[in-house]
């Protein structure tokens, strides 16, 4: 079950996961570790080349020298482009680690400019960022090289969410665009807004959904419908499979209303009605025979098991 949160959402689930006793390094060791993981195995390929990974002064960032210091170990070639210094414990202790264990760093006037790896890791900003306003300072000017280097075809990597991206709203700050974001725990409903930004996004396993809350929202993928949908049974019929009522519509306006109807069938619907205006009706029955029609106001309250309504 893969779960969906806002930024406050991301926050509750690692403050769950240490209160119930993971300390917050552990999660950050195990986020970065993932990670690093997750890119041997997608970008095999590319590692050759080198990577080159950008740390912010924030836990990102601390992922980010995780990452770093895991891919090292693998035998690659990797180098972190600090564009701020550590400033929480977590993030200052795994940069230590990484430096003791011989990873390339250090500051650079050019924000990266000269960077030629084929993979590029986003570890500047996380979920904590309000854009409110275009990003500035010296984050800002590493986001506008990671565009360049883009450009000129390395894979961009965004740990937990593209740097400059509201992980609640969708907001662009002047965001990193990236081929691949790797999250922890949850999808951020951000990203879901702007998945242009965020290419292709695999949520991670750190050990929180272990600790959240019943009723957080959930991400319906295929294999979420496998587990949570009841199979049909061999002697099943329109009677035993439940009735769905779809209320919309106006004049003109039946689309969504035939959409969901259509929805509702295929998803294993017994009966599908579309209470529709008049002047939706026609389209409606044109669409498809199995559906049951009616107009407004009628309600038929004692045929629904379930009703949506509001489309059109």
């Amino acid at each position: 079950m893969i779960f969906v949160t806002d930024a406050a959402g991301a926050t509750a689930l690692d403050t769950a996961a240490i209160a119930a006793g993971t300390p917050s390094r552990a999660l950050m060791q195990r986020a970065g570790a993932a990670a690093a993981t997750e890119i041997g195995l997608r970008l095999s390929d590319r590692l050759a080349a080198g990577v080159a990974v950008f740390t912010g002064s924030g836990n990102n960032g601390g992922d980010g020298w995780v990452v770093a210091r895991a891919l090292h170990a693998a035998g690659v070639h990797v180098r972190v482009i600090e564009i701020a210094e550590p400033r929480t414990d977590d993030a200052r202790a795994e940069r230590a680690l990484a430096i003791a264990d011989g990873v390339t760093h250090g500051m650079d006037a050019t924000h990266g400019a000269n960077a030629t790896e084929a993979v590029i890791v986003d570890a500047l900003l996380g979920t904590g960022l309000s854009a409110s306003e275009p990003l500035r300072g010296a984050i800002g000017d590493a986001v506008r090289v990671l565009h360049a280097h883009r450009a000129r075809g390395a894979t961009i990597v965004s740990i937990d969410i593209p740097s400059g991206l509201d992980a609640s709203s969708g907001r662009d700050a002047g965001a990193v665009q990236c081929a691949l974001t790797l999250t922890f725990g949850s999808v951020k409903r951000g990203q879901l807004m702007a998945r242009g930004l965020c290419g292709q996004i695999v949520a991670l396993d750190i050990g929180l959904a272990a600790t959240a809350s019943h009723g957080r929202h959930v991400l319906a993928t295929p294999a979420w419908f496998a587990e949570t949908v009841p199979p049909i049974a061999a002697d099943a019929h329109k009677g035993t499979r439940g009735k769905v009522a779809i209320l919309g519509g106006a004049d003109g306006m039946g689309g969504a209303v035939a959409l969901a109807a259509r929805g509702a069938l295929r998803s294993g619907a017994g009966m599908v009605k579309c209470i529709v205006a008049n002047g939706s009706l026609a389209m409606i029955r044109e669409r498809d025979d199995a559906v049951l029609t009616g107009a407004w106001p009628e309600c038929d309250a004692e045929f629904v098991d379930t009703a949506a309504w509001g489309g059109g």
